[in-house]
């Protein structure tokens, strides 16, 4: 059965289920409507013939105070000669026209009895009244005592589904529930395995690799079914590349550290030889400390994780550590006239890997100083909030274009503007520091400041007081 197929018959079951009610309804409450009509009728009747008899007897004011007390005041309507209603009611211009337009017979009390009325009503069919005469339902002209003309009508019958709705109220109730329980089942049932699927897309949009979508087993196959299975397949096929190019990287980054390692020592015997050696050993010993720092950054990236693994080695004491980086980062950016500045730390304790914590710190706090130019001023702090601590770290260079703030946390990108290759840096720094927060419970985020330059801020989930009793703290 295909999924086109299923919301057919979903709706085709719900309109006949919804139109089997109805005409069972309509079937079962014909009669009792019937002789409701009728009996209503017969009383409508009865009270008009009441009305005559005083307005001829004690005139007209009498009749306003009778049609006042009446139950059927709503349906029985009194001109005068100028149209006017007693009752002080204003009707709508049409339904006068409808009313007074109908053709009407002068009558008098003495000319229809009430006995004549009750025959009548007994002699009704069974399919609605049929009256004729002075009983039926056309307006009647009668004369007060004063010989004042009144005209005496009634109001249009409503509709038989007015009916029904007044005299059973519970039945639209009860149609309206059963139809929309219906529906509702009908709804969830299908749309059950697309909130699956949506909620393992957005699993593998987060970086779950293993996210798939259950397939339950005795389903009649249909599009859903298939689109299930090829999103596990895609699932599948993204986690075979993503963990064969993270391999790739390992495997040629640790295949890179052995002629590395040779080269260094060829190098420190070059310059024991050479003393007098000009900058070029400088520079190549230089480069290789780069080549290196990269290979490292590179393993880092491509080692394996489970996305969502909250890491637990030791308690760390934020604060400090905030401290110590920022201490390093004056040191090294001394020469180019840069200038740090720890605006704000609030005590923060954190079981953490210390570091790939510092780590990853430095890395931000490396990327702003790198981005600031010469005589540029940093901006750090550590803002303690309910649960989390923001590291926060803001620079005064050209910032990031919007479409990119998401992606200078991937591995190996690089704005392709004024913040790129003026700057050096391999692209890595940042996506360090984005899997190490992940690896914590945390999260990064980068903004554009107003007044110009990138806010980098790591928030990271803390440990409540009693997580930290009697604990050694790493400074």
């Amino acid at each position: 059965m295909r999924f086109f197929l299923k919301i057919f018959l979903s709706f085709l079951v719900t309109v006949l289920l919804a139109s089997v009610v109805l005409f069972w309804s309509g079937h079962y409450l014909r009669a009792k409507l019937d002789e409701h009509v009728r009996q209503n009728q017969h009383e409508l009747l009865l009270e008009r013939l009441e009305l005559i008899t005083i307005l001829e007897t004690q005139g007209v004011d009498a009749v306003r105070q009778k049609l006042a007390l009446s139950p059927f005041k709503n349906s029985l309507l009194i001109f005068d000669a100028q149209n006017q209603d007693l009752s002080g009611r204003l009707l709508p211009d049409e339904l006068l026209e409808n009313i007074l337009g109908e053709p009407y017979t002068v009558v008098s009390s003495a000319e229809m009895p009430a006995s004549s009325i009750e025959k009548k009503s007994h002699s009704l069919g069974e399919h609605g009244p049929k009256i004729e005469g002075p009983t039926s339902h056309h307006p009647l002209l009668v004369q007060d005592p004063e010989n004042q003309s009144y005209t005496l009508a009634f109001m249009p019958m409503p509709p038989r589904w007015w009916l029904v709705v007044r005299e059973y109220p519970l039945l639209p109730l009860g149609v309206i529930v059963v139809s929309s329980l219906v529906v509702f089942l009908q709804a969830s049932h299908l749309s059950k395995p697309i909130r699956r699927l949506r909620k393992m897309t957005m699993a593998l949009a987060r970086g779950d690799l293993t996210a798939r979508a259950i397939v339950k087993q005795g389903r009649f196959p249909d599009e859903l079914h298939d689109l299930e299975n090829d999103f596990n397949f895609m699932a599948g096929q993204l986690e075979e590349l993503f963990h064969a190019q993270n391999r790739l990287l390992r495997d040629v980054s640790h295949e890179l550290r052995s002629p590395l390692a040779r080269i260094r020592v060829a190098l420190g015997l070059m310059e024991q030889a050479h003393t007098d050696a000009d900058g070029n050993l400088d520079r190549m010993v230089l480069e290789l400390e780069r080549l290196d720092e990269l290979i490292g950054q590179i393993i880092t990236v491509s080692s394996p994780s489970v996305p969502g693994k909250v890491r637990r080695d030791i308690l760390v004491d934020l604060g400090e550590m905030i401290r110590n980086v920022v201490a390093d980062g004056r040191f090294e950016t001394a020469r180019q006239e840069q200038a740090l500045v720890l605006d704000h730390v609030d005590t923060a304790l954190l079981w953490a890997d210390a570091s790939n914590l510092h780590s990853a710190m430095d890395n931000v706090l490396r990327n702003a100083l790198q981005h600031s130019g010469q005589k540029g001023l940093v901006h750090a702090a550590l803002i303690r909030q309910d649960n989390q601590a923001r590291f926060v770290v803001s620079d005064q260079g050209p910032g990031v274009p919007e479409e990119d703030l998401q992606r200078i946390f991937l591995p190996f990108y690089r704005v392709e503007s004024s913040r790129m290759k003026c700057y050096g840096g391999f692209g890595l720094g940042l996506a360090i520091a984005a899997r190490v927060a992940k690896e914590h419970g945390g999260s990064i985020a980068a903004r554009n400041r107003n007044e110009g330059g990138l806010e980098v801020t790591i928030t990271l989930p803390l440990e409540s007081n009693t997580a930290v009793d009697n604990e050694d703290i790493l400074l």
